[in-house]
């Protein structure tokens, strides 16, 4: 499936309904920004909500999807919606 251009889709847990995460797609279809809401962490090293941006610079098949730390060490970017 092709995700819409310049959109976000939510995922839910399909038992719960509980939001998962959301992800914002540029023009070109590409994924460019998550926001994780809840997923397994084994470790309990996360925060959520936490955000992640997609670096397509990188490698176009498949990016990384790195962490992003706001300048005041905030997980979310309260500036993307």
């Amino acid at each position: 499936m092709k995700d819409a251009l310049n959109s976000r889709t939510d995922y839910y847990d399909e038992v719960t309904g509980e939001l998962l995460q959301q992800r914002w797609y540029d023009a070109e279809g590409k994924a460019i920004w998550d926001r994780d809401w809840k997923h397994n962490d084994s470790n309990n090293t996360h925060t959520f909500p936490h955000d992640h941006y997609w670096d397509w610079e990188k490698n176009s098949g498949h990016p990384p999807r790195l962490e992003y730390v706001g300048p005041n060490g905030e997980k979310i970017n309260m500036n993307y919606c």
